[in-house]
């Protein structure tokens, strides 16, 4: 399987709950966001190609990984977001 669908995957098995997502080139990561669902928001980033910025089509090239935290509300997602 390749890692395009490793990505996939992951982002279909998501939570429908709030949460940190982590897409990492090995243990770098490359970008970190926050959704009040997570399922839904990764679903966004697998748009067809032709309608992805350049700049999610070069972090999902990029990508070896994509983790998700689960948080209990939104406002925990944005204390740890803020958090160093």
């Amino acid at each position: 399987m390749d890692k395009m669908s490793n990505l996939l995957r992951t982002a279909k098995s998501a939570p429908r709950r709030a949460g940190i997502y982590i897409f990492r080139k090995g243990a770098a990561p490359l970008y970190a966001g926050k959704a009040a669902n997570l399922r839904s928001r990764l679903a966004s980033y697998f748009t067809k190609a032709e309608e992805r910025t350049p700049k999610v089509e070069r972090m999902l090239q990029e990508a070896t990984r994509l983790e998700t935290i689960e948080t209990a509300s939104e406002i925990i997602y944005s204390l740890i977001e803020r958090t160093p």
